[in-house]
């Protein structure tokens, strides 16, 4: 039998594949309810705000790429991980692999927005 665990930290996690370039920052979701931290931590379109800037020195990746894909559930961090190693080994297929006429359906449930 598999147990579970749930997993909180109250501290920042970043994540970079350097190699397939992409990171994904992990924020708890406490600095929501602190606005001077917010504001000093991202810029107004929600990606984190650097905290200086790079020398000239420093060239290429991150600097020369987007800012981290910025979440705020610890589960939702391992899903885009997942996510672009998934997206990574299917780009990775060769191009002779036929596309099917139809998408599969998927069931994504009921979901409640109600709150």
């Amino acid at each position: 039998m598999c147990a579970a665990e749930a997993f909180y930290t109250p501290a920042p996690i970043l994540y970079v594949d350097s190699a397939r370039r992409y990171s994904v920052q992990y924020y708890p979701p406490a600095i929501l309810d602190h606005d001077e931290v917010m504001v000093h931590t991202f810029d107004g379109e929600g990606r984190v705000s650097p905290v200086e800037p790079p020398a000239e020195d420093e060239v290429g990746w991150p600097y020369d790429q987007d800012a981290p894909h910025v979440v705020f559930d610890f589960d939702e961090m391992l899903r885009y991980i997942t996510f672009r190693e998934r997206l990574h080994t299917l780009m990775d297929l060769p191009v002779a692999v036929p596309v099917p006429h139809g998408l599969p359906e998927i069931d994504f449930g009921s979901l409640d927005m109600s709150g």
